[in-house]
């Protein structure tokens, strides 16, 4: 299982982790032991092959078998057989297998037959009725080029992607400006991205594109795969623009939740009221009511107050709030939470695989524009450093394994880099005496290990308090080079 995740992270370029859990080491064979498990399969004498048929068998004997659960009503109302598919030899899989498949006999029967033909094999082997050419260009579906297009994209957004990726601006506007364009705007395509993050992810990108997309109703905390949002992208890619357009439409959403917020909490405090009203005039009748009946003078007060009368007539408390009454003002005076009410940037946002901010893809991109305008401008925080959860016993938990300074990840940059780096993040805010809690070492320490003598007179010449006065000095900075 381990192994086979490792391999689809590979291949879909995200990244692994190699440390192996301490939880599957030195298991030894996990077989042993369980023979009384395996149902008369020795595993250890059977080929790959005769594994892998073997399952495929059992397989179809679950689908099929009528003692199986599954295949009674509710869960199954049709009695028909599903094969996944048929091992055995040429002679064998040329007829039908199975021999004893029931035909369809009513409607129902046959719309259920007709779909589970898609996924299951059945009947004898049946050649196919398009043209055998086909198979040339890799396959007999799709079967033409046309719909390895279409698999590319959702539906009706292929052109729209497509004008996207083009930077054809006249065409975008005009496919936001339809009802379509406004309900597919957060469509995604089959590699799990919107076409806010298509329009990022292109080189070279028109800012116009990215601020109609944005306009009409695009929504900004979209994650891809890898958990990236648009904005991690767009300050990996060093996009003043787009950043600063996402930022402020995001500075609008809140504006607008922070409003409706407001709008809520008045409307329920007026119901509240009206309630509480209505309520006192109900205790005021009751009273009312029960002195006229009884002869006798009651006083209206407060429960609490000493009133015997008033607290008998409202069950100890003064104001009592019928059930329903209370329910239909919450659900009238709520509004509904959709997607767009929590379309707000948080500015320190991390992403799933690298536990990265916006701030941290900025840095080891070298953008050092794109970190004045997200600290100075948006607030993001030059103190945060990149937490790294490890596996082992450490795996499953919420506590990081370590943790990597912001000046740190200047080593991760070209030599000529670097200084420019570290002077940019000096003056937004960043200070060399901070120290992880891991090598208790300091951003000082951290450039003397790597010998960059630029970036050390910069951090001494904007930082020479901070770089002097207090550097943790649990570890030497020879001690440091070894470690690195």
């Amino acid at each position: 299982m381990h192994t086979y995740a490792r391999e689809r992270k590979e291949e879909m370029g995200r990244p692994v982790n190699h440390y192996a859990s301490h939880w599957t080491r030195n298991q030894g064979n996990k077989k042993l032991g369980a023979d009384e498990d395996l149902a008369e399969w020795n595993f250890e004498d059977i080929s790959s092959y005769e594994r892998i048929e073997r399952l495929f068998v059992k397989r179809d004997l679950l689908l099929n078998a009528e003692w199986n659960p599954k295949n009674t009503p509710p869960h199954r109302t049709v009695h028909l057989h599903r094969h996944p598919v048929y091992p055995g030899t040429v002679k064998g899989v040329a007829v039908d297998c199975c021999g004893f498949c029931p035909e369809p006999l009513n409607d129902e029967e046959k719309k259920v037959q007709e779909q589970e033909d898609v996924i299951y094999v059945r009947g004898g082997l049946r050649f196919l009725k398009d043209d055998p050419g086909r198979q040339e260009i890799g396959s007999f579906y799709p079967l033409g080029p046309e719909d390895f297009t279409e698999m590319a994209y959702v539906g009706n957004t292929e052109r729209f992607c497509q004008a996207i990726v083009k930077n054809d601006l006249e065409f975008v506007r005009s496919w936001c400006a339809t009802r379509e364009g406004k309900a597919d705007i957060n469509r995604r395509d089959f590699c799990g991205r919107t076409p806010l993050h298509l329009a990022v992810l292109n080189e070279g990108t028109l800012i116009e594109v990215v601020q109609t997309l944005i306009d009409t109703g695009a929504r900004l905390v979209a994650r891809i795969q890898d958990g990236r949002t648009a904005l991690h992208i767009a300050a990996g890619k060093g996009r003043v623009d787009i950043i600063t357009a996402l930022l402020k439409k995001g500075e609008e959403n809140e504006h607008e939740r922070d409003f409706r917020d407001k709008g809520r909490r008045a409307t329920e405090s007026s119901r509240t009221r009206e309630a509480d009203a209505d309520s006192d005039k109900d205790v005021s009748e009751s009273i009312h009511s029960q002195s006229d009946l009884s002869g006798e003078e009651f006083e209206y007060m407060r429960v609490g107050t000493g009133s015997i009368a008033a607290e008998t007539a409202t069950d100890g408390s003064y104001v009592r709030v019928r059930k329903g009454e209370e329910e239909e003002g919450l659900v009238e005076g709520v509004i509904d939470d959709d997607e767009d009410q929590d379309d707000v940037y948080d500015i320190n946002v991390i992403d799933w695989d690298y536990q990265m901010t916006p701030l941290h893809h900025a840095i080891v991109r070298g953008h050092c524009s794109a970190i004045e305008l997200l600290v100075s401008d948006f607030g993001a925080d030059p103190l945060m450093p990149m937490k790294i959860f490890g596996t082992g016993m450490y795996g499953g938990s919420k506590t990081p394994r370590a943790a990597v300074l912001v000046l740190a990840l200047v080593n991760l940059l070209l030599r000529e880099k670097q200084a420019e780096m570290a002077a940019t993040l000096l003056r937004v805010g960043e200070r060399t005496s901070q120290a992880d809690s891991f090598s208790k070492a300091t951003g000082l320490l951290h450039a003397v290990a790597h010998c960059a003598m630029p970036v050390l007179e910069k951090m001494f010449k904007l930082d020479n308090p901070g770089g002097v006065r207090r550097p943790i000095r649990t570890q030497t900075a020879t001690e440091l080079r070894y470690r690195f």
